[in-house]
């Protein structure tokens, strides 16, 4: 859907990944914010989820914000 040949139907497709992706990153950053996960260096997403492709996309696009995330943080 993502390539096809109907523009809005990949849009939509596009900005649910997208939507995910940082919903996902935030998640993430509560949890890495916790005191018990100092030091947790990889978090392991299973469930089938990044088997198929929206969902592989959502979760490399979650982990691109998160680098982005600490890139502009470590330029402050």
């Amino acid at each position: 859907m993502l390539v096809g040949s109907d523009p809005d139907a990949a849009h939509l497709v596009h900005a649910a990944i997208e939507d995910h992706a940082e919903r996902l990153a935030g998640v993430i950053r509560c949890f890495l914010a916790q005191p018990e996960c100092a030091g947790v260096k990889r978090i392991i997403i299973g469930g089938g989820f990044p088997g198929n492709r929206t969902g592989a996309l959502s979760v490399r696009r979650a982990a691109r914000l998160l680098k982005l995330a600490r890139a502009v943080a470590a330029c402050q």
